[in-house]
């Protein structure tokens, strides 16, 4: 219960109303559509967070929804045992450039 609480509050309403807005806070979280990195539920936020142990991803407003619920992945089904932030992408540091070659390299 104190979980379904939380989740409540993380969300705004419309007109008073106890249910979550889900749409309302991923159309706040703008990302490109044709973007590999969308949520694939509202197609308004990028994925921010990813289910456990079946490492499907969503934003966080659509599962932070979808907990409210039911307590299983949107895709697979797999009970939810919990939810994390996606860790930031890396990028690996560019290869070192070639030592320059020819007349002008002395």
């Amino acid at each position: 219960r104190q979980l379904i609480q939380l989740i409540k509050k993380s969300f705004t309403t419309e007109g008073g109303s106890s249910q979550p807005n889900s749409l309302g806070f991923c159309k706040q979280q703008s990302v490109d559509e044709d973007s590999d990195s969308v949520c694939t539920i509202c197609y308004a936020a990028a994925k921010s967070a990813v289910f456990r142990p079946c490492g499907h991803e969503s934003c966080r407003g659509c599962i932070l929804l979808h907990l409210v619920h039911q307590r299983k992945c949107f895709y697979c089904k797999a009970p939810i045992v919990s939810v994390e932030a996606n860790p930031p992408v890396e990028v690996p540091p560019a290869p070192p450039a070639p030592p320059a070659q020819g007349p002008m390299a002395d």
